[in-house]
């Protein structure tokens, strides 16, 4: 709650666009004097009013049957039939909400690098497809081993990192060169 408010400050307080929840339900805690620590939080701001937010769907566990809803002056209602019949419809997808349930990067993982703050590659891709737009221009100031910039790479956008560790450094540099070498052998 402290970086939100320094956030409005930088910002300005109609600059927040949301507050999203990072949910990782596979890290061990051994805390006996506090419950678990199992979520971050990931705060949006935009310098202006004109900025990128994405439309995404993501894949449900099993399609499900739901009410079948329509735009009427605004406000969301139940489509009916002819008959006045309330429509459903399956659906096998749903619209991206402020709740993100992607797992800890774990040692065992083959994208595992080492490195203490590495994030899942799942979650900076949500965020890169969320934020930006092929071709976008994406900075990371702080790039640890690589995952926002491999990423991006990945998704074809642009990329600006830098860290003040040289292992970081040599680490992501080292990611994206076996990438673009993994992506010309595909090709070929």
């Amino acid at each position: 709650h402290y970086i939100r408010v320094i956030l409005d400050e930088i910002f300005g307080e109609k600059r927040f666009v949301n507050s999203i929840v990072w949910y990782y339900y596979n890290k061990y805690s051994a805390g006996k004097r506090n419950l678990p620590r199992a979520h971050d939080d990931i705060l949006v701001y935009s310098k202006t009013k004109n900025y990128t937010l994405n439309n995404i769907r993501i894949s449900r566990d099993k399609p499900i049957k739901q009410l079948k809803r329509v735009m009427v002056d605004g406000v969301l209602k139940n489509a009916k039939d002819e008959n006045g019949h309330v429509i459903y419809r399956t659906v096998s997808d749903k619209k991206l909400d402020d709740v993100w349930k992607i797992p800890c990067m774990q040692p065992a993982s083959k994208e595992w690098t080492g490195f203490p703050t590495q994030k899942h590659h799942e979650l900076l891709e949500r965020i890169l497809l969320l934020g930006s737009n092929e071709g976008d221009l994406v900075a990371d100031f702080f790039c640890g081993s690589g995952t926002t910039l491999l990423t991006a790479e990945m998704l074809n956008r642009r990329w600006i990192g830098c860290d003040v560790s040289k292992f970081s450094i040599y680490l992501t540099r080292k990611r994206i060169m076996n990438h673009q070498q993994n992506r010309r052998n595909a090709e070929e």
